[in-house]
């Protein structure tokens, strides 16, 4: 069948371009302009390999800081490790921040192994939340403990667990966060403390010293340093003059300080960026009246005795009279033999409330029973909403717990028994054995165990209020971490093994208003405890009753 005369034309035209291509060996002048594109391709290919090795630098940089980093952990002692809030946000701080920037500049088709790793893994990646968590963690151990941000970024906490030292980057993030939550004093601190890492070049390339100070100038101007804010935008257009915010912000400041009287010209700095970047570390008067909880429990009076018992400072402790002192004894259960024989012993350490100091109570062995049946339960701690008697997590409980019931293991019986044979109370209305483990900075702040009057009593347990707590401590703590009865200044440093019990009800069935306590924050370390909340049903014929309204 002969072809249609459109494809004859198109088979003609097809041939001759491909005879025209199939020449330029033939005639020099089209070489001679292959060896010009050549030229251009090389170029092309040249800026290729020198992006690619630059993304395979960062690439390995990364790499050689993993395998420094994880160089240092201890075998067998990363939980140590962690409880150093430094080596804490760091590890979050890459895992939110750094890897998916390698992740970014990774991907091409020959990554698909790597993508495979990661994805694997990816689930169990912290996120921005955990990220802000952990920076909130830090300011809460600063502000109880009084750790400045310089020292904590240099790791100069006193401690035996030792913390990785930071760049200006990592700082520059603690301080960003706190000031996009308009904690302006803290945002000071830590982009003070940048800058001067920075300057001591602890840099990732990552960071700007004109970005730092801008942050910094303008926090300072929040808080009222205006010839700060001057200064430090002076030095900014000393290291970026074509900053075009710092520009406008200048003029800005010049202006409220001629407006002030501050200003006469506008002159150089009078006086080195190092000064202007000092701490000045002022402490607030606070406020007068405990009410300041309501907005503010930060800067109240409570919070103060709170932070001050914490540190375990001499003028937040109790002063005893000579009648309590003699009632602060020690001794062993020589009428219950089971005890006895293991070396339990007790100690009273606070007269009113009562609060009762055992020692020796749980061996190593039933604390990794216990907390390896545990570790599959933790959740986020909640707390009681005091209206609805709805549970809710709450920023004043940072901490993870979960729940035992006895059948499940034959230790977490003993330790039931155990505890009815300490108190001499009965367990059967009690709760089940709660577990928590406080980490980077967690903390309880101060509360009660027991409902109050204007709260619901546990209605849906239907054993009425908290009688009394048990508290079983599970693991040493390096720094913090200590239960702290607030309203007496009474301080218990936690000891692996020992317990601590105290009522929080009177014998009138009335809340003990003495029995206020906090966890206090954990600054270097990790906490375990577990602890028994024993309620009043049951206990007619064990614990005595009072009509008594003192008692």
């Amino acid at each position: 069948m002969a072809l249609p005369f459109r494809w004859i034309k198109l088979c003609l035209l097809l041939a001759c371009l491909i005879r025209v291509r199939s020449e330029v060996f033939t005639a020099l002048i089209e070489m001679e302009s292959l060896v010009y594109r050549e030229k251009e391709m090389i170029a092309g290919l040249k800026d290729y390999v020198r992006q690619e090795q630059a993304r395979l630098e960062k690439i390995k940089q990364f790499t050689d800081k993993l395998d420094s980093l994880h160089a240092v952990i201890p075998e067998g002692k990363v939980e140590n490790y962690l409880g150093h809030p430094s080596n804490a946000y760091l590890l979050i701080k890459r895992f939110v921040k750094e890897w998916p920037a390698i992740e970014d500049l990774a991907k091409n088709p020959w990554t698909v192994g790597l993508e495979a790793i990661l994805d694997k893994h990816r689930y169990w990646f912290p996120d921005q939340s955990d990220f802000e968590g952990a920076i909130n963690a830090v300011f809460r151990v600063q502000d109880i403990f009084q750790v400045k941000a310089l020292d904590l970024a240099n790791d100069k906490v006193p401690s035996a667990t030792r913390g990785l030292p930071m760049m200006a980057d990592d700082a520059f993030e603690i301080g960003k966060l706190a000031y996009e939550d308009e904690k302006y004093k803290q945002a000071q601190k830590w982009l003070a403390a940048s800058a001067l890492l920075w300057k001591e070049g602890r840099r990732t390339g990552d960071d700007d010293i004109a970005e730092i100070l801008d942050y910094l100038s303008f926090v300072e101007y929040k808080l009222g340093h205006l010839r700060k804010a001057y200064n430090l935008t002076l030095t900014i257009l000393m290291y970026d003059p074509s900053f075009e915010r710092a520009q406008k912000n200048l003029k800005y400041y010049a202006d409220e300080l001629k407006s002030t009287g501050q200003l006469t010209g506008q002159k150089g700095l009078l006086r080195s960026d190092d000064t202007l970047l000092q701490d000045d570390d002022d402490e607030d008067d606070g406020e007068t009246e405990d009410v300041a909880e309501e907005k503010d429990w930060t800067a109240s009076k409570a919070f103060k005795r709170y932070s001050k018992l914490c540190r375990a400072d001499a003028d937040a402790l109790f002063n005893f009279t000579a009648s309590q002192q003699r009632q602060l004894k020690c001794w062993f259960f020589k009428d219950k033999p089971w005890l006895y024989l293991r070396g339990i012993g007790v100690e009273r350490l606070h007269v009113a409330p009562e609060v009762l100091y055992f020692r020796n109570v749980l061996t190593d062995s039933e604390i990794e029973v216990v907390k390896t049946l545990g570790r599959p339960k933790l959740r986020r701690a909640v707390i009681q909403h005091p209206q609805t008697g709805n549970l809710e997590a709450a920023d004043y409980r940072i901490s993870k717990s979960g729940w035992l019931k006895d059948e499940e293991d034959p230790v977490i019986q003993r330790i039931t028994k155990r505890t009815e044979y300490l108190t001499g109370l009965t367990l059967s209305t009690a709760e089940e054995l709660q577990v928590n483990t406080y980490g980077m900075g967690g903390h309880y702040e101060p509360h009660y165990d027991h409902a109050q009057e204007h709260e619901d009593k546990f209605s849906d347990l239907g054993t009425g209020n908290r009688l009394a707590t048990m508290l079983y401590y599970m693991s040493d703590v390096e720094l913090g971490g200590g239960t702290a009865f607030i309203n007496v200044g009474a301080l218990v440093e936690p000891r692996k093994g020992d317990g601590v019990f105290w009522y929080n009800l009177l014998k009138n069935g009335k809340g003990n208003q003495n029995t206020r306590h906090a966890a206090c924050p954990v600054l270097v370390g990790s906490k375990w405890v577990a602890n028994k909340w024993i309620h009043e049903k049951g206990q007619e014929f064990r614990h005595k009753c009072s009509l008594n309204q003192w008692e």
